[in-house]
């Protein structure tokens, strides 16, 4: 893993908001399932019919709730993946120096120009530097060994 990389995991960590547009496409989708279901068991004439093979808006919107339920499931399971990396990285920063996460989260939680991060954690602009070079350089260190 690179740096930049890095620092791109802990940017997705501070907004998180990918997290809750998977979580809101889920609910959309069961919603439009839910309501796919209900369609394909009302009979579109209102005739009293048997229970016929034949029924091709019946079979188009199986197939349509098909497609959905596939794009939930992989929906869950990316947004398991997401979980377990977020898991993974607040673990490796729990393993830093107190300093070394005060600067992270001014950085990336609390999304601060550099400008405002030496009075915010009450360092000089040279020691903040050096400490996100150094907690981001023992993250991509820790990430490959977990």
């Amino acid at each position: 893993m690179e740096f930049k990389e890095m620092q791109r995991k802990l940017y997705w960590l501070g907004s998180c908001s990918m997290k809750m547009s998977i979580e809101k496409e889920i609910r959309e989708l069961q919603a439009e399932c839910k309501a796919l279901r209900e369609y394909k068991s009302v009979n579109l004439d209102g005739m009293p019919h048997g229970n016929t093979v034949g029924d091709t808006i019946g079979d188009k919107v199986a197939k349509i709730v098909d497609i959905y339920d596939k794009r939930i499931e992989e929906l869950g399971k990316k947004l398991e993946k997401q979980l377990a990396e977020k898991d993974k990285l607040y673990s490796l920063i729990s393993t830093l120096t107190v300093e070394e996460r005060d600067v992270l989260r001014a950085k990336y939680i609390n999304r601060l120009r550099w400008e405002y991060i030496p009075g915010r954690v009450n360092m000089s602009r040279a020691k903040c530097f050096y400490l996100h070079k150094k907690a981001i350089n023992k993250l991509i260190s820790r990430w490959v060994k977990v």
